[in-house]
């Protein structure tokens, strides 16, 4: 992995992508583990199969040998073919806890999704080599 990084062959931009790659591998990783944390959950062991062999397949498949990369996206289709991937225990909260939130927040909230945007064109624009 660390030869993939250190290579020339691959450009700025891939090694760029490959990152985000593992960045959201992970997060799906640390989803699975949550969800097999949520024993409230009648289904918690096929959905935390699901983020876990996602997550692994997303951050490690460029590693990972192509039969057993197959493998591992069959595993992921069986919970999700039964339907048995399912949120755990999710609360919803109510308006008076909305609106206060909303007050706190208010439309900060869009601030991350703007600036991964722009964060993305930056990076196409000055990081992409012909």
């Amino acid at each position: 992995m660390i030869t993939y990084f250190m290579s020339s062959e691959f450009t700025m931009s891939d090694k760029i992508v490959q990152i985000m790659y593992m960045l959201s591998g992970l997060f799906c990783i640390y989803s699975g583990v949550c969800s097999f944390k949520k024993k409230a959950n009648k289904y918690y062991i096929p959905t935390a199969v699901f983020w876990t062999a996602l997550g692994i397949v997303v951050a490690f498949g460029l590693w990972i040998p192509p039969v057993v990369n197959g493998v591992i996206v069959t595993v992921i289709c069986i919970p999700a073919a039964l339907n048995m991937v399912k949120p755990g225990g999710l609360k919803t909260p109510s308006k008076e806890e909305q609106q206060a939130n909303f007050n706190k927040i208010g439309m900060k909230l869009f601030i991350p999704a703007l600036g991964a945007g722009v964060l993305t064109l930056i990076i196409s624009l000055f990081f992409t080599v012909e």
